[in-house]
């Protein structure tokens, strides 16, 4: 519908719309005799109604909220409750306007600095502003600010917040694939490959890939890694399938701590190896 009332006329930076009477199915007499006219005025503006976009195509994301339960079969694949507007889930949400976060970000990190009675107002407007954010983006942001807050980050000229909230988000996928590397000896440019690319269960073994990512398993040290948690010796058969579950896993998840006691269990042996 946006798409249709943009072709009309429509466009955010205007406020009111003047419709003549003529132009309704709700005319009457007196309006027609008259040739008045109403006025419209949208309901949202453009920034609000890109926000709702983003929480909207959140609701189904299989990446939403990763690492909170890698065994269930709903993340591995999500289906809408209901038919979903393709147009909306396409809609580019990276269109919302930073720049109303990144002021309230020097708003508050001024009132931190000189310790302003200001400072928690400042701070809740600077979390409203968070609606713009993904909720992963979120997350990452909170972590930042309490680091900022402990004093283990120095803040660097001419750094958003944003630019804080990508590096972080760098940092903690490669504190991840390290992790990975490190547990089960894989190939890390073929799993960097992988989270590079937008993969599923139809392409994960594209020109055998995934393959070649299951074949590149030191199954010593997976073994090592296993038994370790597990607190008891494993069959090989049995590291290998719990590693190919879980590499799996990792590469549709886009990425997840493995220490992580959920992501690390056995529940998944049960599942059928891919």
């Amino acid at each position: 519908y946006l798409e249709a009332a943009k072709v009309q006329g429509f466009d955010w930076s205007t406020t009111e719309y003047k419709v003549d009477s003529t132009d309704t199915d709700d005319t009457n007499e007196d309006n027609d005799e008259h040739g008045e006219s109403e006025v419209a005025r949208p309901q949202i503006d453009e920034r609000t109604y890109l926000i709702l976009a983003q929480r909207y195509k959140e609701l189904f994301d299989g990446n939403s909220d990763r690492g909170s339960d890698p065994d269930d079969d709903v993340n591995d694949n999500p289906e809408a409750p209901y038919e979903l507007d393709g147009y909306l889930t396409e809609i580019d949400t990276g269109l919302i306007d930073t720049d109303y976060m990144n002021a309230n970000f020097d708003k508050w990190l001024k009132a931190l600095k000189e310790n302003s009675p200001e400072l928690a107002e400042m701070s809740a407007q600077l979390h409203r502003s968070f609606a713009a954010l993904s909720r992963d983006e979120q997350r990452l942001a909170e972590l930042f600010l309490h680091d900022v807050e402990r004093g283990d980050v120095e803040v660097e000229a001419g750094m958003t917040l944003r630019d804080y909230i990508t590096r972080y988000a760098a940092r903690e996928k490669n504190e991840q694939v390290d992790k990975l590397v490190d547990r089960l000896g894989v190939n890390r440019s073929v799993v960097e490959e992988f989270l590079a690319k937008r993969i599923d269960e139809a392409n994960i073994n594209e020109f055998g890939r995934f393959d070649a990512l299951r074949s590149s398993l030191d199954v010593q040290r997976a073994k090592a890694f296993f038994e370790q948690h597990d607190h008891k010796a494993l069959p090989v058969f049995k590291v290998r399938m719990r590693a190919t579950n879980m590499l799996k896993r990792f590469v549709l998840m886009g990425g997840f701590d493995i220490d992580d006691t959920d992501n690390t269990d056995g529940q998944s042996e049960t599942k059928n190896e891919h």
